[in-house]
């Protein structure tokens, strides 16, 4: 049995879901007609697909969220998902606020007006990115999950990888995620160790952009400050306006 055919089967024990291996492809499109289809299907069949990329820590981050080891206990497993299920979400006025005052407080740069910038320069973003080996320039390997929740958000009880550094914790990710969903219709997509992807079938509206754009860097500074673009809030709005993808890396 392969690495990764063994990663699987961990894979679909913790999760308790079915689950399917697509080992490197180079086209990724073909990759991204296939989330599409699971997430039509989803829709009838009572699940919300999840792409994970294999080969760095996000299982370990998993097992960790539920206090369990390489050899996992499933009753811990399901006391935590049920936990998180059933959890009072935070109020995410609340998250955002909170983080403009850590940022105030350490000093960064925040609302600065250099930081907001003018809506211009952006580029759109219609495929996923995370899951592509660029020393390779194929996918990297990848298991489609079946999670059975009809709430994109809680996909989070089930896949909990935040809470270090500023990445939010799993109650935080599944609050700004149901906000997101209901406000934007933005679906979690693709997790790594350190990135999440979601999908909008429309691109926002430009009068909604900016305000969007500000929440997504409270919500991960990295995807300005450490961007490929101008490094302002105002170049994000336009590349929201354009895109049916929306890309969070956190350091």
């Amino acid at each position: 049995m392969s690495e990764e055919q063994k990663m699987l089967e961990i894979y679909q024990e913790y999760l308790g879901c079915p689950c399917t291996l697509y080992m490197p492809m180079e086209a990724d499109k073909k990759m991204m007609e296939i989330y599409l289809q699971a997430l039509e299907e989803g829709k009838t069949e009572g699940y919300t697909p999840l792409l994970l990329v294999m080969g760095d820590n996000l299982l370990e981050t998993m097992q960790y969220h539920a206090d369990v080891e390489e050899v996992f206990d499933k009753e811990k497993v399901a006391t935590y998902r049920k936990q998180m299920l059933s959890a009072t979400l935070p109020d995410v006025k609340t998250f955002f606020d909170t983080r403009v005052s850590e940022m105030q407080e350490y000093g960064e740069a925040g609302y600065a007006e250099e930081m907001i910038g003018e809506m211009e320069n952006g580029e759109p973003l219609n495929h996923f990115i995370s899951y592509r080996d660029y020393d390779t320039w194929t996918t990297y390997p990848l298991i489609l999950a079946k999670i059975p929740v009809k709430n994109p958000w809680e996909v989070f009880a089930y896949v909990p990888f935040g809470g270090w550094n500023s990445c939010p914790n799993t109650e935080e990710l599944m609050a700004v995620s149901k906000y997101w969903y209901e406000t934007y219709g933005a679906i979690p997509s693709v997790v790594t160790g350190d990135t999440l992807e979601c999908y909008v079938k429309t691109p926002v509206d430009a009068k909604d952009a900016k305000a969007l754009a500000t929440e997504q860097f409270l919500f991960c500074e990295d995807i300005v400050i450490q961007s490929g673009g101008d490094g302002t809030i105002g170049w994000l709005a336009d590349c929201l306006t354009m895109s049916n993808v929306w890309y969070f890396w956190w350091d």
